[in-house]
């Protein structure tokens, strides 16, 4: 490292006078200048990752800048399909190296034949589509694919292996309110070269990629215990695959709707030797969700599937009870929340959960939404802010609003789970019925979560989530480690010169420079005029050789971001001895022929080189007498001086 050193040669003006007389010493240190430190963003050696909020340096990418928002939705490639698609769900079934999801489908094809079918994501950059498979992964009962059956398929972790699991629920009577069956299908995890090894592959095309085995899937055992007691009246997204005792596989919780009781149940999935082995009996976790019932019973009959449907009235005769179910941790407090809604009312029902796995939930007031009738959604952080959002989607046969526009519309998490923006997503879905969500579109590596819908008549419609030209916050932080951590030398850092800080800042943007060298005890933000005219030099005011930056980004809009692609300079420094010292000694002076025996006291420490200087009569001190004797005795005969190097 090369080595400029400067020498601060000491200078002392005395003012004539004795006690009391101020003295002003200006110091002799030694501090010395490193050589050029420059972070460009191209590796992550002094990336701070758990104080870092912007995108470009965990990627090397040579820049930082907001991050990319998510929840800019656009349509890409749809596929054709020969039947009818009655439910779908996704998940990366056959664990490819690209790791983006697939979807499982339940599909009636031409011939009439109800089947579960797996549809293969080809990925690439412009995503190249889903190639449905010819093999069949499960053949049902012609009955299930039938609005009136109710299908909803979920996808989850149900054994030991890494392999997505699949559920089917459905009923015999949605119109009656029909008690519901459950099927689970194992995924055999056919295991074979070509997937993941635990990190995603940058082979988004088919040209190089190796197709791992196509998933099958086991049926298990109906002498298992399966869900009980739980009823439906709407084909929707009425349950959910989720880790609800954080045992790490999947419980079953459903919304169950018939006569005069709206809950939710929840199911626990037992496992013996590693092995699904059904589930425990059922517990109530919110006793009424707070939803009109359906004056369906399982003998009685609410309004016709394909009949006209009014909102529902206080005593629920035309309600479809409740339709939608929604969990996740929206206020960020590290348990499940829970979102209902119906297919015949507006708002959406929230309760928080304030206590663990069981609760207590607490309902809150009602989630605003503008046209009502949720029948289809999807919980994820969809414009990568670092909270949970969700998608609503209605259906072609609703009952609420006197409306089938089949809109989708995303509800932004406002911060803390404390409100939702609702904004539509899409349009003109046509009879959109079935929806899921997952990584089906990886065309910039961003993690962004899409959505993907199948339609009644076989045809399948992909949103991808673009990154565009919006930023996920209004303010981001890029910050270092200790930039001196290998430095072994012991010394303080009392100064850093900037000399390149580059950037972008277009209009309603800026960004700030702070500096440590106490590890981030205390941050010292750089002048803003200094930084227009480097190089510039900032001196710190604190003690410390623990060295970082932090760079703040900031935009008023949230269209455009600033950019930083380096910042360079160097760090002065000076060894311990000139940190820090102090000193005693004592004196004769003779004054007018008196002669006066004077002890000095002179201290100095960083920073600005600010120290004392004190001179005390001893005459007539007895040994061993203290400063503050010595202060108190001698309160107007005390010599005073300040260091100022």
């Amino acid at each position: 490292m090369a080595l400029h050193t400067h020498i601060c040669r000491a200078l002392l003006i005395a003012l004539v006078g004795f006690f009391s007389a101020q003295r002003q010493v200006r110091a002799t240190c030694n501090v010395s200048s490193s050589a050029t430190l420059t972070e460009n963003f191209s590796k992550t050696t002094n990336y701070d990752p758990d104080n870092s909020s912007v995108s470009g340096w965990s990627s090397s990418s040579g820049q930082v800048s907001l991050n990319g928002r998510g929840g800019e939705f656009s349509l890409a490639l749809g596929e054709n399909y020969t039947g009818v698609i009655y439910a779908m769900t996704g998940g990366d079934y056959n664990l490819d190296s690209r790791c983006l999801d697939d979807f499982v489908m339940l599909s009636r094809n031409a011939s009439g034949a109800c089947k579960l079918l797996f549809g293969r994501n080809k990925g690439g950059t412009t995503h190249e589509g889903f190639e449905v498979s010819s093999t069949t992964l499960a053949s049902l009962d012609s009955a299930i694919c039938d609005r009136n059956a109710a299908p909803v398929l979920l996808t989850g972790r149900l054994n030991n292996d890494s392999f997505p699991d699949v559920v089917l629920m459905y009923t015999s009577d949605a119109q009656g309110a029909g008690s519901l069956s459950t099927k689970v299908f194992i995924n055999d995890a056919n295991a074979g070269s070509g997937q993941s090894s635990g990190t995603c592959s940058s082979d988004l095309g088919d040209s190089a990629f190796k197709q791992p085995p196509e998933p099958t899937f086991s049926a298990q055992s109906d002498s298992l215990t399966y869900p009980s007691s739980v009823y439906t009246h709407w084909a929707s997204d009425y349950a959910v695959l989720k880790d609800w005792d954080g045992d790490g596989y999947d419980d079953i919780l459903v919304l169950s709707g018939s006569n005069t009781v709206n809950l939710l149940k929840l199911f626990i999935t037992k496992i013996s030797s590693g092995a699904f082995n059904g589930v425990e009996s059922g517990q109530t976790v919110i006793s009424d969700v707070d939803v009109y019932t359906p004056i369906a019973n399982g003998s009685n009959d609410a309004t016709s599937l394909d009949g006209a449907c009014i909102s529902a009235d206080s005593s629920g005769s035309y309600s479809r009870g409740p339709s939608l179910l929604l969990t996740g941790d929206f206020d960020g407090d590290g348990d499940n929340d829970i979102i209902v809604g119906s297919v015949s009312q507006a708002g959406l029902k929230y309760f928080r959960n304030d206590g663990g796995l069981m609760g207590p939930f607490v309902q809150q007031a009602d989630i605003a939404f503008s046209v009502g009738g949720a029948a289809h959604g999807a919980v994820a952080d969809f414009d990568l802010d670092g909270d949970l959002d969700f998608v609503v989607m209605r259906d072609d046969e609703n009952c609420y609003g006197g409306t089938t526009t089949n809109n989708i519309y995303l509800f932004r998490n406002q911060g803390g789970g404390d409100s939702f923006a609702q904004e539509i997503l899409y349009t003109g879905l046509g009879d959109t019925n079935h929806m899921l969500s997952g990584h089906l579109y990886q065309a910039d590596g961003s993690g962004a979560i899409d959505v993907y819908m199948g339609i009644n008549s076989g045809y399948s419609v992909l949103l991808k989530n673009g990154l565009q030209s919006k930023v996920a916050n209004k303010v981001g932080v890029a910050q270092s480690t200790n930039i001196l951590a290998a430095v072994k030398e012991t010394f303080g850092v009392v100064s850093m010169t900037i000399s390149s800080f580059t950037r972008k800042t277009p209009v309603g943007t800026s960004v700030a420079l702070y500096l440590t060298n106490n590890g981030g005890r205390s941050w010292e933000e750089v002048s803003a005029v200094g930084l227009y005219s480097l190089p510039y030099t900032h001196a710190f005011k604190s003690h410390g050789m623990d060295l970082r930056f932090k760079v703040v980004l900031r935009t008023t809009d949230g269209k455009v971001t600033p950019t930083v692609y380096d910042i360079a300079g160097t760090y002065q420094y000076t060894g311990a001895f000139q940190y820090s010292r102090s000193k005693l000694t004592t004196g004769t002076v003779t004054v007018n022929k008196k002669s006066t025996e004077l002890l000095f006291e002179a201290s100095y420490t960083y920073p600005d080189y600010v120290g004392s200087l004190k001179a005390y009569d001893l005459s007539g001190m007895p040994v061993g007498a203290s400063i503050n004797s010595l202060n108190s005795i001698n309160s107007k005969g005390v010599l005073k001086a300040t260091w100022d190097a």
